[in-house]
């Protein structure tokens, strides 16, 4: 059985628990179903994975820590570029510097785990 409860349960949840206590839903975005559906996807797809033996999570760890990378550094230069050519609004490059700040964070935290992992003669594993 799988430990990860699927978007559907997790909002109904929450929608449950705001009416109990009385907070008011705002109106939908229109990308709140695109949103949706793109986490819904990535639940499906990962809610069967098998949880790597520590020598394996390793990898998982360097996998992982490289896609994430190369999205941040994708948004950098997208950053960059709206910057330069004006005309988005400051709360969104603030958004945006966000990600990029916290995407960052994580590919720290993920080589800090790659790091704690992996025995010290293994480097060039």
């Amino acid at each position: 059985m799988s430990n990860v409860q699927s978007l559907t349960d997790r909002k109904d949840l929450m929608r449950r628990a705001a009416e109990r206590f009385g907070h008011r839903t705002p109106q939908p975005h229109p990308m709140d179903e695109r949103l949706t559906a793109q986490s819904e996807a990535a639940y499906s797809a990962h809610a069967d994975r098998r949880i790597p033996s520590a020598a394996s999570l390793v990898d998982v760890a360097l996998s992982v820590r490289a896609s994430v990378l190369g999205e941040v550094l994708l948004l950098e230069n997208v950053l960059t570029a709206a910057r330069e050519r004006g005309g988005i609004d400051p709360g969104v490059l603030e958004l945006l510097e966000l990600v990029v700040d916290h995407g960052h964070e994580h590919t720290v935290a993920l080589a800090d785990t790659v790091r704690a992992l992996a025995p010290v003669g293994d480097a060039a594993a």
